[in-house]
């Protein structure tokens, strides 16, 4: 995980994508890209992947092709000097979006192998403990980063990152074939467990887990402007040297580990609704500040609260969501619960972009949105939804 901190969609790569333009609209292609990648794919397909016996074999496999994407992009910086803006910009968001859809495929069945594999009441620690190490790896790495994009030129300097970025998946990758996994019994494809019959009777059957899906859409609203607080900081701050996104990165992985350990800590004692709540609530000082004053101190104490943020959704996705379905079913939930929410994720910030390109609204006005939103998603999860584990 460590190596993502190369490719990190928020500080990373929206430094990357400024450096080919400055059109907000193009910039939020690559978490956008991220998102829509990584969840779409995995809706289209867990129908096959619940079918599959070796889960740990399709996991490696997918693994493998989607690391290739990186050395992709590597090769394109090479012959960036050759396209306009327009083409770089996209040509890049593409090799993104299919790195991250190739590794959304392989996510129901991981998902399935945590939940079959670790138990429930130490479910929340196990996730915690898992991203705080991944997250801790990238604690070093901004220094690295910060000297790469001061020492070399524009795109060298982005190149070498990838190619660490690369290196350090490889590295996870051939970890994660000598886990020893014991294969999980394909189910096979009933009238009960099709994926569409599934969908049709949530609302008798579970509609503690339908409520959960409702909030997660309002809460992938409530995130639009996590993808526009460092280009409204850039957009405040013009004289700002770019290497600034590596300090950004370092506070966001801090927070990580630091809000992870706490969260997994609080969601084995006190229930995943708490974590949840406390992820949601954080999303509202980080919008105010970024209105008040978008400043450098003011940005650090965003991107230490958005860190919060991803821990808590990190928690609600890994840990939350293996609470909720049976053996039989349960992968249709995970890939419901990580996918639903995603799909809007992805394709709200091309809106906001195009809005903010075209002067419809103004970033202040898209801040204030989005934390009067997050204080209408922690009331309904307040009132609404309820652990599945503690359900009696």
């Amino acid at each position: 995980m460590g190596g993502m901190v190369f490719l990190d969609q928020y500080t990373i790569m929206i430094g990357y994508m400024r450096q080919i333009t400055r059109n907000p609209l193009l910039i939020s292609l690559i978490p956008a890209s991220l998102v829509i990648g990584f969840n779409v794919s995995g809706l289209l397909t867990v129908h096959i992947v619940q079918k599959i016996h070796n889960k740990h074999l399709f996991i490696v496999i997918t693994g493998f092709f989607q690391r290739l994407m990186i050395l992709f992009l590597v090769f394109f910086t090479i012959s960036l000097g050759h396209f306009t803006p327009l083409v770089s910009g996209l040509i890049s968001a593409l090799i993104y979006f299919l790195f991250s859809g190739i590794g959304g495929i392989s996510v129901p069945a991981w998902l399935d192998l945590l939940s079959r594999t670790v138990p429930s009441g130490r479910r929340s620690r196990v996730v915690a403990i898992r991203n705080a190490i991944g997250a801790g790896t990238g604690i070093v790495f901004p220094v690295l980063i910060a000297y790469i994009l001061r020492t070399f030129a524009f795109p060298g300097n982005y190149r070498i990152l990838f190619i660490i970025a690369f290196v350090f998946l490889m590295i996870s990758w051939m970890a994660f074939i000598f886990i020893n996994d014991h294969d999980a019994p394909a189910v096979n494809e009933t009238s009960n467990s099709r994926f569409s019959a599934f969908i049709k009777s949530l609302p008798a059957e579970d509609p503690n887990f339908l409520r959960f899906l409702i909030s997660r859409v309002i809460f992938s609203f409530c995130i639009i402007t996590m993808t526009f607080h460092t280009v409204y900081f850039f957009s405040k701050n013009e004289g700002i040297d770019d290497t600034i996104v590596a300090s950004f990165a370092l506070a966001l992985n801090i927070s990580k580990i630091a809000g992870g350990l706490f969260l997994g800590y609080i969601g084995d004692r006190k229930g995943n609704v708490s974590v949840y709540k406390i992820g949601i609530l954080m999303i509202i000082p980080t919008n105010l500040l970024m209105i008040y004053s978008p400043s450098i101190p003011a940005v650090y104490i965003v991107f230490i609260l958005f860190g919060m943020t991803i821990a808590a959704d990190l928690n609600t996705t890994q840990s939350f969501l293996g609470e909720f379905g049976n053996r039989n079913n349960r992968i249709f939930y995970t890939t419901m619960g990580s996918s639903v929410a995603g799909i809007f994720t992805g394709f709200l910030p091309i809106a906001a972009g195009a809005l903010l390109k075209f002067r419809i609204i103004e970033f202040n006005t898209l801040f204030i949105f989005c934390a009067v939103l997050a204080l209408i998603c922690y009331i309904y999860v307040s009132k609404s939804l309820r652990d599945p584990s503690r359900i009696s």
